[in-house]
């Protein structure tokens, strides 16, 4: 830091800074996460127990953890120690595991009464209450476009919210 309280700003790369390249530069990790999805690479089934695909937050969260976060240098490059040792993302996803399981039945409980405070009232007040119309964490990541800012991506499911509502 100067002395006149100016900062300096690194910016890694070469050529001029565009709205595509600096939402690029925002969105990487995001973007990985789209393309794991339309690729079909995350095998999201629950073995034994149905086919239908299981995705939440905590999982959306381990994936940040174990995969993305360690992906890129501070220039945000893959690292070459990301892909040339499997055994270090082997023990971070072996990590994440058991904190899970040690902290499941936490979780449960609170995702319970979150659940429930947020939607008692509305079940009681319409006695038509059918669960909040959302969607699912694995239609959004879907449905999400590349290098698509978030308030864009509201923006963009705002309308469907209405139809759901009109249609039930």
């Amino acid at each position: 830091l100067n002395n006149k309280g100016d900062y300096r700003i690194a910016i890694h790369g070469q050529g001029t800074l565009d709205a595509l390249m600096i939402s690029q530069r925002i969105l990487r990790k995001e973007n990985f996460l789209i393309a794991f999805f339309n690729r079909g690479l995350l095998d999201l089934q629950v073995p034994f127990l149905s086919q239908k695909s299981y995705f939440c937050k905590s999982l959306e969260w381990s994936i940040y953890f174990c995969v993305l976060n360690y992906m890129f240098n501070h220039k945000f490059q893959i690292r070459p120690a990301f892909y040339l040792d499997p055994s270090a993302l082997r023990r971070r996803f072996i990590l994440c595991g058991v904190a899970h399981a040690m902290f499941l039945p936490f979780l449960a409980f609170f995702m319970t009464l979150h659940f429930l405070m947020q939607n008692v009232y509305d079940w009681k007040s319409t006695k038509q209450y059918m669960g909040p119309k959302e969607w699912s964490l694995t239609a959004k990541w879907t449905f999400r476009e590349f290098n698509e800012l978030p308030h864009f991506f509201e923006r963009r499911l705002g309308p469907s919210y209405e139809s759901a509502e009109e249609y039930l």
